[in-house]
C-alpha cells in the first residue's frame, strides 16, 4: 500500500544548488560572494584546420556579399515594380475620376433640363389654372346678376299682378 505522508517541498538553497550543478566547476561556492573562474584556454588547433576554417569563412563572406547583392537587386526591382503599379493605379484612378466627372456633369445638365420643363409645366398649369378660375368667378357673377335681373322681375311681375 501507498504512503500517505506529504511530499517535502524543497527549500530556496536546495534549489539553487540544483540548478547549479551544471555549473559548479566555473562557480566557487566556498565563499558568499561569486566568483566566476575562466575556463582552461583551448589547445591549439591543427594548421589544416585553421587553413580550413578561414578558407570556409571567405567562402561564406564571399556569398554573403552575393546574397546581399542579389537580395539588393530583387529589393530595388520590387519597389521598381510597385512603383510602376502605384503610377497606373494613380493613372486609371484619374481616369476613373475624368469619367465620374463626365457622367457627373452629364446628369446634372440633364436634371437641370427636367426640372427646367418641370417647372415651365407648372408655370403654364398655374396660369391655366387661373384663367379657369377667373372665367368661373365671371361666369358666377354673369349667373348671379342674371338671378338677380330674374327675381327682380319676377317681383315686379307679382307686384304688378297684386295692385
Amino acid at each position: 500500500m501507498l504512503s500517505k505522508t506529504p511530499k517535502r517541498r524543497m527549500s530556496r538553497a536546495t534549489m539553487a544548488r540544483n540548478m547549479n550543478v551544471g555549473y559548479s566547476d566555473l562557480i566557487d561556492l566556498t565563499s558568499s560572494v561569486w566568483a566566476v573562474r575562466e575556463a582552461a584556454p583551448a589547445t591549439p588547433m591543427n594548421p589544416k584546420v585553421q587553413a580550413c576554417a578561414k578558407a570556409m569563412r571567405q567562402i561564406l563572406e564571399q556569398n554573403k556579399a552575393q546574397l546581399e547583392k542579389t537580395m539588393r537587386l530583387d529589393y530595388d526591382n520590387l519597389l521598381r515594380t510597385i512603383d510602376t503599379e502605384i503610377q497606373e493605379t494613380k493613372q486609371k484612378l484619374e481616369l476613373f475620376h475624368q469619367v465620374n466627372e463626365a457622367i457627373h456633369d452629364k446628369c446634372t445638365k440633364r436634371l437641370k433640363r427636367m426640372t427646367d420643363a418641370a417647372t415651365e409645366e407648372m408655370e403654364e398649369v398655374q396660369k391655366v389654372h387661373d384663367n379657369i378660375c377667373k372665367d368661373i368667378a365671371q361666369l358666377y357673377d354673369k349667373a348671379k346678376l342674371k338671378t338677380i335681373r330674374d327675381f327682380k322681375a319676377e317681383a315686379d311681375k307679382l307686384l304688378q299682378s297684386v295692385k
